[in-house]
């Protein structure tokens, strides 16, 4: 008797394996021609050893502080959209997971990874050598990998799943806004200094991949389920 392999969704290719082949590509690229500080160099003055926007009103307040609050406040309304609806529950709660659990996993790997923020590197101004992934670093442990207000806006790349199945020109739209939205959180933090471009892209690809396993687990065979079935979540 003949037993059949299994074989790889074509949701599963073309959302987490393509995307994390991708993504590492890229990410590969962007350390071999040293992108990270060839960037950072429109931002630091190397005469006062500093990143002049650090303290920019618009990049802290406005971005970073306002950014934050506001993706904050979207999430709060999935919640109580979750807690009164009766439609459509297992979508809104599929995205307080994939969001919730995002930004969660990025701050995790803050703590962990001991990685610092540029503005604390002896090369830009810091008091801190940065070592190899699997040594100790001199000084307080670092906090700045991946990049977490890029994952704020990142995160809300599983709002492209909401369209997925019945609306692909839409969930592209939301896809494409989501993720200029984590662009432009994880570029303010660059230009001030607390991230190098790279911690963004790890915690975009983190997301997605996150956003997409979540989906595939909790939809099942649902992939490209239909707008009636939303109406049955």
């Amino acid at each position: 008797m003949s037993t059949r392999s299994p074989t790889v969704s074509r949701f599963t290719l073309t959302h987490i394996v393509a995307p994390l082949v991708a993504g590492l590509a890229v990410l590969a690229a962007v350390a071999l021609f040293d992108v990270d500080r060839r960037l950072l160099l429109y931002f630091y003055e190397p005469v006062r050893q500093v990143f002049p926007l650090r303290d920019n009103w618009i990049l802290e307040q406005l971005i970073h502080r306002g950014g934050k609050y506001a993706v904050l406040f979207f999430w709060l309304t999935l919640v109580v959209g979750y807690i009164f609806s009766r439609p459509k529950r297992r979508i809104l709660l599929f995205l307080i997971l994939s969001i919730g659990l995002s930004t969660a996993a990025v701050s995790l790997l803050k703590q962990v990874t001991n990685r610092h923020c540029p503005y604390e590197l002896r090369e830009y101004g810091g008091d801190v050598v940065q070592t190899t992934w699997l040594a100790q670093s001199d000084g307080a442990r670092g906090r700045c990998f991946p990049g977490g207000h890029a994952s704020a806006g990142f995160a809300l790349m599983a709002l492209y799943f909401v369209w997925y199945g019945s609306n692909r020109r839409l969930a592209l739209v939301a896809l494409s806004a989501s993720a200029m939205i984590g662009l432009v959180f994880g570029s303010a933090r660059m230009m001030q200094g607390a991230h190098f471009f790279s911690h963004n892209l790890w915690s975009a690809l983190l997301c997605w991949l996150i956003a997409a396993g979540l989906y595939r687990a909790m939809f099942g065979e649902h992939t490209n389920f239909p707008p009636e079935h939303l109406k049955r979540a």
